[in-house]
Parts: C-alpha cells; sequence; structure tokens
C-alpha cells in the first residue's frame, strides 16, 4: 500500500510524523478517488498518537464527497466531534455536499438544522446551498423554498447560485410569475446573471415532466434582452422549445443563427430542428437540415454497396429522412436495375425516444416504408431490431 509505504520510509528516516504529514497524504489519496485509504490514514493517527487536527477531518470528508460516500462523510464528521476536534463550517458544507449528491436530503437538513446548532457552528451560504440544492433536486420543492425564505430572515444574503436554485423549483411547480419576481429581486441586490444560469432555468423549464416550452422561450428572449450573448448550450435548449411548441420556422432561423455568430451547433440543434420541421410535415426543409447534419457527421450516409443500414439511436424522424434519402439515391442512381446484393439489413435497434409504450422504430419503419409506397420489407428471423429490404423489392 503506497501510504503505508510512505509511513514506514519516514520512520526509517527518523522523520517525526505529524498532522501535516497526514493531511497531506490524505489529500493526496482523496483527490485520486481513494477515499478508502484516506480513512485509513485518520484512523492511523489515533494509533500512532498523532491527534488529528480540522485540516485532517475536513480531507478526509472531501475524500468521501469525491467518492459518493455520504455515510463514511457523516462518520468522520461525529467520530472526530466525539474526539474533541473544533469541527468548522467548511467541515460541515463538505459533508452536506456529501449528502446532497447522493439524494440524502433529509441527511442534509439534519446536518443543517440539529447537528450544526448542536456544535456550536454557524452556517453560512454555502451550508444552504448545499441543503437547498439537495431539496430541490430530489423534489423537495417546498422545502427548499422555506429553507430560502429561512437564510434571508437570518441575515444570509443569497448569491447567484442560490436564486437559481429557488428559481428552478419554482419554475418546476408552475410558479412562473414568482419565479419571475424572485428573479427581478436578484437584479436589484446588483447581483450579475450571465449565460450559464439562464441556460440552466432553460433547461429546467424544458424538462419534460415540466414541459413549460414556452417559458425557455421567454427566457432565451429575455437574455438577449439583457445583452448577455447566447451559447451552444443555450441555443440548443430554446431550439428544443420551439420544436415542442412547433415553430418550425423559428427552429431553423436559430440554427442559422448559430452558423452566422460562428458559433458550433451540437447534434441536439439539428435534431430537434429537423423534429419541428418533420412534425410540421416540412419534409424538404427537414431533408436539408439533415443533410447539413451529415456534413458535419451527426448522420451516416447509407452506401448503395453497403448490406447494412444502420439506424440504431435515431430519433424516427431522423430515421425516416436517412431511409428515405438512402432510397431514393439508390433509384436515382438506377442501381435498384442491377442491384449488387441479396438483400440490405436495416438495423432499428429500439430508437431514440423510447419509453414505456414501446420501441420507436422496430414497427414503424416498415410502417412508414410501406405507407409511402417504398419497397417491401421482411422480417429478420430471431431479431426484432431490424428488418430486410431484398433486391427482388426494387
Amino acid at each position: 500500500m503506497a501510504a503505508k509505504r510512505i509511513m514506514e520510509e519516514m520512520e526509517r528516516k527518523g522523520i517525526q510524523q505529524n498532522a501535516y504529514h497526514y493531511s497531506a497524504l490524505i489529500n493526496r489519496f482523496g483527490k485520486e478517488g481513494r477515499w478508502k485509504t484516506s480513512l485509513g490514514l485518520l484512523r492511523e493517527m489515533d494509533r500512532k498518537g498523532v491527534r488529528p487536527n480540522v485540516v485532517c477531518c475536513l480531507l478526509a470528508i472531501a475524500a468521501c464527497e469525491r467518492g459518493g460516500r455520504w455515510r463514511e462523510a457523516l462518520n468522520v464528521l461525529r467520530d472526530m466531534g466525539r474526539i474533541g476536534v473544533k469541527l468548522d463550517v467548511k467541515c460541515f458544507n463538505t459533508a452536506l455536499t456529501a449528502c446532497g449528491k447522493c439524494g440524502k436530503w433529509k441527511e442534509a437538513l439534519c446536518l443543517l438544522e440539529k447537528d450544526m446548532p448542536k456544535m456550536g457552528v454557524t452556517p453560512d451560504v454555502d451550508s444552504y446551498i448545499g441543503v437547498i440544492s439537495a431539496c430541490e433536486k430530489n423534489g423537495q420543492l417546498r422545502k427548499a423554498l422555506d429553507l430560502f425564505r429561512d437564510m434571508r430572515q437570518l441575515g444570509i444574503e443569497p448569491d447567484l447560485y442560490v436564486y437559481q436554485v429557488v428559481n428552478s423549483a419554482l419554475i418546476k411547480r408552475g410558479e412562473l410569475e414568482k419565479a419571475d419576481e424572485i428573479w427581478r429581486e436578484m437584479r436589484e441586490l446588483g447581483i450579475e446573471e450571465n449565460v450559464k444560469s439562464y441556460t440552466e432555468r432553460m433547461k429546467v423549464a424544458c424538462d419534460e415532466q415540466v414541459g413549460q416550452w414556452q417559458y425557455a422561450i421567454d427566457l432565451f428572449r429575455d437574455m438577449d434582452n439583457q445583452g448577455i450573448e447566447p451559447d451552444a448550450m443555450s441555443f440548443a435548449t430554446v431550439i428544443t422549445a420551439h420544436a415542442k411548441c412547433g415553430n418550425w420556422m423559428m427552429a431553423v432561423e436559430l440554427l442559422q443563427k448559430m452558423v452566422d455568430r460562428g458559433i458550433e451547433a451540437h447534434a441536439v440543434c439539428f435534431n430537434a430542428t429537423i423534429e419541428a420541421c418533420f412534425n410540421s410535415h416540412e419534409y424538404f426543409t427537414a431533408a436539408d437540415v439533415m443533410r447539413k447534419g451529415q456534413m458535419k457527421g451527426f448522420y451516416p450516409v447509407f452506401e448503395s454497396r453497403a448490406k447494412t443500414w444502420d439506424l440504431h439511436g435515431f430519433s424516427f424522424a431522423v430515421s425516416c429522412l436517412l431511409l428515405s434519402d438512402a432510397l431514393a439515391t439508390f433509384v436515382r442512381r438506377g442501381l435498384h436495375l442491377r442491384p449488387s446484393f441479396e438483400e440490405i439489413i436495416v438495423v432499428t435497434g429500439k430508437g431514440r425516444g423510447s419509453g414505456p409504450s414501446g420501441p420507436v422504430l422496430q414497427s414503424k419503419m416498415p410502417k412508414f416504408i410501406s405507407h409511402h409506397h417504398g419497397p417491401s420489407t421482411k422480417k429478420v428471423r430471431g431479431n426484432s431490431g431490424c428488418f430486410a429490404i431484398t433486391a427482388e423489392t426494387f
């Protein structure tokens, strides 16, 4: 074990080990994700008669937090308290973060409301950030809002992140006017917003479980009015919102704006724009967007000599366009008159967007081809995730 070898080497050289040496090692192994080693060093201090200090405690808790070990983080906190280490707010805040990351909002709340007062530790803004964030992420929206009120009553000034989390909680609850009111209050306090804070709120509004698409669009417009330059993620989010609202023209326009401003468009932007056009029956525009996506490498170009056309992981709209384009090219080149294959296997898998209602592509794609007078298809025995187009059907 590396830690043991280092300690043995120090002993061999006659170096008296102290809390400083242990804290350096605990920190090193904690950053490497070796939380067990860090905790082992903390326990070894007691056996070697070296009294741990608050720094050792903080670094051990941080190692647990990085490793997603909330229970061990709380054990360190309470063990150190019992042996008389005077814990500070940073130790508690790191333990709060560990609990929040693991979805343990009740444990985080207990630390804030019971353990910290018991140990005489006064919470700060980071303490409330940890608990409010844990509550918001785990659906305890009312509790997050109550904590926001409590911290202000205690005279603890929220920062941008706290306002962002609280705003997200209000958006999830559908309290949009209250969300706007809280955000205006933040501006009046002189707290500067940025593109990330806007984008995070837009992403919350665009969550499938929230479905506040128009509100996300309004936020993007407000960001523009505030003179904040959108980035690739904010463009991707608002394009998705327009797609959900059926605003295909706006989706196409925003995608072009990204190009004009030199912002690299993600595959998400192309997918959403294609969905918007396809669902509005603007098939030629959707195909044009798809071809631009092919040039960027987001979508495959199916070769006529290929024996497999793989649609795995694509949405229904993208899959329809890819297959239509491949079949049209095949016929346009006259390859259907002299096919160089016996059959082409079209791999569908389940398709992006599949859920409890079943696979998106497995049954829909053959129906799509049949409906649009394409070649006949046949099932592949033993594999429901694909179908075949035979040479003779051309």
